[in-house]
């Protein structure tokens, strides 16, 4: 029952379930602060749909989350429609229906949420943020380059560093930490274009209609193509087709850098799962139940395949 990842999940500028980031922040914080009030310490979750038919959320997927020690639950629904959803649904169905719950949760958007004062050194805190956000929009190109957000992450790497988690309710500070979030995952991901062209140079090799040579081409960039696992951005697109962006606080970074790796993930992506699944023991429903699971370990392709008996080598992709 940990608000960071909300923190981490949600985009500003987006509702969920009608309530900004914030204001959803402090929503489930109320939710969670209920289960701890039943004795519970962990939530549980198992997968489903939104069972109206009547509902435009009808066939969405979701989680029913239960509490280890109440048994109390309440249902979210967790989509992308293109960006990530959540909504809160009242007649949801799990794929496990014989499961035994207690009294479902009442949940209610908070009537209205007062921040808290920052103490001193929070609101210096806070002023550097703003200072540091003004620098970055003074910069102003049609679209940021890497060569634009890099220097600046750097240096406020070492403040962002030590600013610490108690600024959930103090907006300035949250778009600041947003920013350098999503800048270091940008350079994480940038760091591997090399390997993603090197990768798509080898797909020319790969013979698509042998088992074999596929296969040996998805274990040798499987690495590479996990690591984009969470490479999912909503790219805007210019009239002309001649740009695209990515858009953050106000701030559109130029796509171009990362054209390879989203030409690479898409014929890693339609390739991988469907191996992936073919390979894997489990079910869907035990997959989808331990999705939330911190301690689960998905084995990769290699692991499914060396488990029977396949064992492969670079050369057999070409």
């Amino acid at each position: 029952m940990d608000l960071e990842v909300f923190d981490e999940l949600l985009d500003y500028g987006q509702e969920y379930n009608g309530m900004g980031k914030f204001q959803f922040i402090n929503f489930m914080h109320e939710v969670f602060e209920a289960m701890r009030a039943l004795g519970d310490t962990q939530l549980l979750s198992y997968a489903g749909t939104c069972g109206s038919s009547m509902c435009e959320n009808c066939n969405k997927t979701g989680y029913t989350f239960v509490g280890n020690q109440s048994k109390a639950f309440f249902d979210l629904l967790l989509f992308d429609d293109p960006v990530l959803s959540i909504e809160l649904c009242q007649q949801f169905k799990m794929h496990e229906p014989a499961l035994e719950l207690g009294e479902r949760l009442e949940m209610t958007k908070p009537k209205g949420f007062i921040p808290p004062e920052p103490t001193f050194d929070q609101a210096l805190n806070i002023e550097i943020c703003k200072n540091a956000m003004g620098e970055l929009q003074q910069l102003h190109p049609a679209l940021l380059q890497p060569s634009d957000y890099l220097p600046w992450k750097e240096k406020y790497g070492k403040f962002y560093r030590r600013l610490g988690d108690d600024y959930f309710f103090f907006p300035e500070a949250q778009e600041f930490k947003y920013l350098m979030h999503r800048f270091a995952e940008l350079e994480g991901y940038l760091a591997l274009n090399e390997r993603a062209m090197q990768a798509l140079q080898d797909w020319q090799k790969v013979d698509a209609e042998n088992e074999v040579s596929l296969l040996s081409w998805l274990v040798n960039c499987e690495e590479e193509g996990l690591s984009l696992l969470h490479f999912d951005f909503y790219v805007h697109e210019s009239e002309d087709k001649s740009r695209r962006w990515l858009s953050y606080e106000g701030l559109n970074i130029d796509f171009t850098p990362f054209e390879m790796l989203h030409q690479f993930k898409d014929v890693f992506d339609q390739c991988y799962w469907v191996r992936w699944e073919k390979y894997d023991p489990r079910s869907l429903n035990e997959w989808n139940n331990n999705f939330y699971n911190p301690d689960r370990k998905s084995p990769s392709l290699k692991e499914l395949l060396f488990n029977k008996g396949i064992v492969l080598t670079p050369a057999m992709w070409q």
